[in-house]
């Protein structure tokens, strides 16, 4: 969890305690995966849960299922 974490800070770069949906698809695109706008959106969708657009690390960890 603690890896974790320190990873997801290093995106969080204003400490907000999230990063947004765009975040997400640089983070993928760093990771060599492309996803056109349409494809980002439905992944952004699926993993969003409460709808703000926007994924702490505590949402992702606690809805990992």
């Amino acid at each position: 969890m603690a890896v974790l974490k320190k990873c997801f800070d290093n995106f969080d770069r204003e400490k907000k305690g999230y990063i947004t949906g765009s975040m997400v698809g640089h983070i993928l695109s760093m990771m060599g995966l492309q996803f056109d706008s349409r494809e980002l959106g439905d992944l952004v969708k699926e993993i969003d849960v409460d709808g703000k657009m926007s994924f702490s690390i505590e949402q992702r960890i606690m809805n990992r299922n």
